[in-house]
């Protein structure tokens, strides 16, 4: 598999710059957070975290599946004329979309209020909308450039606004900025990205007539709609923890620290999907000629080989919470390491896609189905922990929630391919490479200890890393590649 991977991005220039550009962009948002962590004093963070939690509903409310309505219909457009339509109509959409979020969002401000103890909303209202507008019409964006075939220019384009914000955040920083400064400057970045794109678009389509068809927006909301609801499910599920602490505890220090505790690292989601994507074609392939023994043969193999890399950096996150987050974020958050040691215990679980079944054997109701009832309980159960024990009660529900929702989808696969559920996760290999990295771990972890120092503890975590990913491919990849030639 790691073969197909080279070949894959060697013969396909489109998806190389796919998987770096989005890589990069995931680690500069990451990199603005963290800085303003290192910047801000906790309470104007955790406002801060709480706007981008508001921000985030928000565009997952406004975008509800466009991107993946207008990547398919214009896949499917036979010109470039019904193509601009397409786009055009999606405009119009995004923006009855953000218009009724907008209302929505102030509608919910009046009613309930929650925010007002600790956020200013006559005084942030203005840059939150900026965030909000510009984030729904990019939800978008990726896909389009993508049919159009223009993705370096997309990068270029994002990654340069991308650049600008880091370095106006440290110039800010320089000046005593407060958070209303910060929240300027990325209200304004987040605009630009979105103008330059649209001025690339419009250029593509130059010679094009300007029209707008509803009958072409009807058809992004009805193939879009399901989509959405399942990725607002997931989004509810990231946000669960700060909006349930907003409610319980109107504290923006406990938002700031299980903000800074339960995140998902960057690179890790794109590191799996990056595998998934690539076999997903032949997955679909092998169970088109009813070939279902292939199918799972493939999903095996890059099964196994993202662990070999996954897991040692999974056991580093958690050995050495500590010295990740203090380096991450500041040391006025020292209590969100334990948080984020038991949160990256979801990483263990982020070696395939578990939607990839529904979508090759056209189930994809299931999705929406166990999201659905995934948030709800999740919403419960955080809410009930929380109360309990506290900010890490948060920590504990996303476990909980997520081993569950790993297992029911790969029940119902099971069911679907008339399985063993050992053929759609090999679970005793998962195990053995676990004790394996885990092992491993101790000895470097003693020598870090010893000295005491973060950044050695980080030098002796990045060395740990590599050692174990060497030491598991030398004892793991020969058993593959004889199991192969088998």
């Amino acid at each position: 598999m790691i073969e197909l991977v080279k070949q894959k991005f060697i013969n396909n220039k489109e998806s190389f710059q796919l998987y770096l550009g989005s890589s990069l962009i995931s680690v500069f948002n990451f990199l603005s957070i963290a800085l303003l962590s290192h910047f801000l004093l906790p309470a104007e963070y955790g406002v801060f975290r709480y706007v981008l939690m508001l921000v985030s509903i928000a565009v997952a409310l406004g975008s509800m599946g466009f991107a993946q309505s207008i990547y398919y219909y214009l896949q499917k457009s036979q010109d470039a004329q019904q193509a601009y339509n397409y786009i055009n109509a999606l405009r119009v959409g995004l923006m009855l979309s953000a218009v009724l979020v907008i209302i929505g969002l102030f509608i919910y401000q009046a009613l309930f209020g929650v925010s007002n103890t600790f956020l200013d909303w006559n005084r942030f209202n203005i840059w939150i909308i900026l965030l909000i507008i510009p984030g729904i019409f990019q939800s978008v964006e990726l896909n389009i450039f993508l049919s159009i075939r223009k993705m370096s220019s997309y990068f270029v384009n994002t990654l340069s606004i991308l650049s600008l914000k880091v370095a106006f955040i440290f110039i800010a920083s320089t000046m005593k900025a407060s958070l209303i400064h910060y929240v300027f400057i990325l209200g304004i970045t987040a605009v630009l990205p979105s103008i330059f794109n649209t001025i690339v678009i419009e250029k593509y389509f130059a010679s094009q007539k300007f029209q707008i068809h509803l009958s072409y927006l009807k058809q992004l909301w009805k193939y879009g709609l399901p989509i959405g609801i399942g990725l607002l499910f997931g989004v509810f599920m990231s946000q669960a923890d700060k909006m349930l602490l907003a409610y319980i505890f109107k504290d923006p220090l406990s938002i700031a620290i299980v903000s800074n505790g339960n995140f998902d690292v960057p690179l890790i989601t794109v590191f799996y999907t990056s595998f998934s994507t690539i076999a997903f074609p032949y997955m679909v392939k092998a169970y088109q000629n009813n070939n279902i023994a292939e199918l799972i043969d493939i999903r095996r193999k890059y099964q196994k080989e993202v662990v070999l890399i996954l897991f040692p950096i999974v056991v580093a996150f958690i050995a050495w919470s500590p010295s990740f987050i203090r380096l991450a974020f500041g040391e006025y958050y020292t209590q969100s390491a334990a948080l984020f040691a038991v949160y990256s215990i979801t990483f263990f679980l982020r070696f395939n896609s578990y939607h990839d079944i529904f979508l090759i054997t056209n189930r994809t109701k299931y999705i929406s189905y166990i999201q659905g009832v995934e948030m709800v309980f999740h919403l419960l159960l955080t809410y009930f922990l929380i109360q309990q024990y506290g900010p890490i009660g948060a920590s504990f529900a996303a476990v909980i929630t997520n081993i569950l929702y790993a297992f029911a989808c790969i029940f119902i696969s099971k069911l679907i391919l008339n399985v063993r559920m050992i053929d759609i996760v090999p679970f005793w290999y998962l195990y053995k490479i676990v004790f394996i990295a885990t092992a491993v771990m101790f000895p470097f972890y003693f020598i870090g200890y010893l000295f005491g120092s973060h950044l050695f503890n980080i030098i002796t975590a990045g060395i740990y890393v590599i050692s174990c990913i060497l030491l598991l491919y030398k004892l793991e990849v020969p058993k593959h590649k004889e199991s192969s030639d088998a």
